[in-house]
């Protein structure tokens, strides 16, 4: 009896919504790209880890290469090589 009576104090405090209701409310997102150049910093450290990794690129990108799957070192090689090149790119002294 006090519980039902506490949560109807309550009742007239509290908001509840649900995320479909609020979902329907907010506005649609804006995604705007500006595209801008990488400043000289960013640029040699681009192409040094590029010329760092050159000959293990050719060697994944040789034509000759009897194995179609590439192995799981290899993938890792060119998972970590993009990371570091996204990171030059959006932030050069990290």
């Amino acid at each position: 009896k006090t519980l039902l009576s506490a949560n109807k104090l309550l009742n007239l405090f509290m908001l509840r919504r649900l995320k479909a209701e609020v979902e329907k409310m907010m506005p649609k997102k804006i995604e705007t790209k500006i595209l801008c150049p990488l400043s000289s910093t960013q640029v040699s450290l681009y192409k040094s880890y590029l010329m760092k990794d050159m000959d293990s690129i050719i060697r994944l990108s040789d034509k000759n290469d009897t194995a179609k799957t590439p192995s799981k070192l290899n993938y890792n090689l060119l998972k970590n090589l993009v990371m570091q090149l996204r990171k030059c790119s959006l932030h050069p002294y990290l």
